[in-house]
């Protein structure tokens, strides 16, 4: 056992503590900008081996073409969502539609 409190909280170095800096979070606008280097930095890689014809990239290609291509179709689906909800967003109320939901969810669970 610990005969005084000096045994107890014993500093690891002379120098103070900056406490601005111990419990500093992480913004989210930082993690973000990591993604955002990240795929930036994998795309020019891509690129440069892509030109260089250093390796196979033949499968990266295929699903290129795929991906976007299922990107382009759901592209006016996604677009018409997001102009809809910001239309109710701006211009129906936030009572107004937890009233019609809950009438909407009492004679959906009725029904069943």
């Amino acid at each position: 056992m610990m005969k005084n409190e000096s045994e107890k909280m014993k500093p690891l170095s002379d120098k103070p503590i900056d406490e601005t800096h111990v419990y500093k979070r992480t913004n989210l606008s930082n993690i973000f900008t990591g993604i955002i280097v990240f795929i930036t930095v994998g795309y020019l890689l891509f690129s440069l081996f892509r030109s260089m014809n250093v390796i196979d990239l033949s499968g990266i290609e295929i699903f290129n073409t795929i991906f976007i291509s299922i990107l382009m179709q759901a592209f006016p689906f996604m677009l018409i969502g997001v102009l809809v909800s910001s239309a109710m967003h701006v211009f129906i109320s936030d009572e107004w539609i937890v009233k019609a939901f809950s009438k909407i969810c009492s004679l959906f669970l009725n029904f069943f």
